[in-house]
């Protein structure tokens, strides 16, 4: 029928176009083959008057990311609503697309357009972007905006210990409170708990000095007219507060365990008590790091990363520079590299697979078992660090300089933990005027 219909004249209205028929677009020609052609045409006339490709072109143009994400009803005696969602990262170089999916709640307890509206925040903060702040909001919805702002400047492992820390011990106390209710006594009968729970003093600092800034960062996003935690109005408990020890090692316990290791132990061993380094730069040391007199620090392990997100910038920025070694040091350096046949970018202490040493399994595996055999059982990394800076002695812009702190009062604070000679010349001084008035004080001279 529709043959027959084409033969009387009836069908479309345009004239078929054979090979070559040039064809006027909006006061535009271009030359368009038939189809059998166009593979020839495409080769045959790039550079001239060749047809655009824009197959090809279109696969380099970036794509705009307007997914809402998508709902589903999942499970059998107990209906909850899945929500799954695309996210795009950048490995080795190319684009790389990676589904997400969580439990947004139970059916029985949000309708379909609350459960939409939490998958389009989850998404909202998966891209780093804020949403609008609502009128008034809970502490839970504040901290959200906070760290999604913060996003940017955390590392994953400070992002982490945060979302843990808060979720433990703030949220589950204030979470569901309004913003504008919240006063200064709730927030340190928090501080006051945690200490009564026996919590760390970092983690009692964490969550003063980021329960302070969020709310200061609610007063700048115009949520609240002033801040109830601002100044000192918040202090941290004295009773209860588990404090960092203050422990390093005598040199009897430097000797037992130098005396213990032995080959790639006790150069690394070595290296921690002379140079100061922490544990994420000694093992991305690379032998180009090593010049004369001196090791250069410029990247660091970061354990909580992934990929290649795992070899990081050091902790500060003033972390990135050299630190002094001996001579004597430098050689045994040199000559573990030829030995080893290492050059250029090859890591010196490189893992069995080739790649940089986790310093959690270094510790747990190599480090407390070879203290335990010296008699040191409780040794860390930060007791070989405190270590190097407390036998600087009374050279404290030389510890400093050698672990790389930005003022010398964190040396002396967090480190350090000798008595310097004027100290010890007064205490003596004291103890004859008061005590031993017949005894003759024998004046302590300074070491070379």
């Amino acid at each position: 029928m529709a043959r027959g219909l084409r033969a009387m004249g009836a069908g479309p209205r345009h004239r078929r176009r054979s090979a070559g028929t040039p064809v006027y677009e909006a006061g535009r020609s271009a030359f368009v083959p038939a189809r059998k052609n166009r593979g020839i045409h495409r080769d045959s006339f790039e550079g001239k008057c060749g047809m655009i490709n824009w197959h090809s072109i279109s696969r380099s143009m970036p794509r705009a990311r307007y997914s809402e994400g998508t709902l589903k009803k999942v499970g059998k005696r107990v209906q909850q609503w899945l929500g799954y969602w695309y996210v795009y990262s950048k490995v080795d170089g190319r684009e790389v697309r990676r589904k997400r999916k969580k439990i947004l709640g139970a059916v029985a307890e949000i309708d379909r357009g609350r459960a939409k509206e939490i998958l389009r925040q989850l998404i909202a903060e998966t891209r780093g972007e804020v949403p609008p702040p609502p009128e008034n909001p809970t502490l839970s919805e504040l901290w959200k905006r906070y760290t999604l702002h913060k996003s940017g400047a955390w590392s994953r492992a400070t992002a982490t210990t945060l979302q843990s820390l808060f979720k433990k011990s703030v949220l589950s106390a204030l979470g569901n409170g309004q913003l504008a209710d919240i006063t200064v006594g709730p927030l340190q009968a928090i501080l006051n708990r945690m200490a009564a729970e026996g919590r760390s003093l970092s983690s009692l600092q964490k969550a003063r000095t980021h329960m302070k800034a969020m709310l200061e960062f609610a007063v700048d996003e115009r949520l609240i007219p002033s801040n109830p935690a601002r100044g000192k109005k918040l202090t941290i408990p004295k009773k209860g507060v588990r404090r960092p020890s203050g422990r390093f090692l005598t040199m009897e316990e430097c000797h037992a365990l130098m005396r213990t290791a032995e080959g790639r132990e006790r150069l690394i061993l070595r290296i921690f008590l002379v140079s100061g380094l922490r544990s994420q730069e000694l093992f991305l040391l690379r032998a180009n790091d090593l010049e004369s007199g001196q090791i250069r620090v410029d990247e660091a392990f970061k354990r909580a990363e992934h990929g290649e997100d795992r070899i990081g910038e050091p902790k500060t920025e003033g972390s990135a520079d050299v630190v002094a070694i001996p001579a004597d040091l430098e050689s045994e350096l040199r000559a573990w590299i030829q030995s080893h046949g290492q050059s250029g970018a090859d890591l010196l202490f490189p893992s069995a697979v080739g790649g940089p040493i986790d310093p959690s399994n270094y510790l747990d595996r190599t480090l407390r078992p070879l203290g335990i055999e010296a008699g040191v059982p409780d040794i860390n990394f930060a007791m070989l660090r405190r270590t190097c800076a407390t036998y600087f002695r009374d050279n404290l812009k030389g510890a400093q300089r050698q672990l790389r702190h930005k003022t010398p009062h964190v040396t002396a604070k967090h480190y350090q933990q000798s008595i310097t000679v004027e100290h010890r010349s007064a205490v003596a001084k004291l103890d004859q005027e008061l005590c031993n008035p017949e005894k003759k004080v024998v004046s302590i001279k300074r070491r070379a």
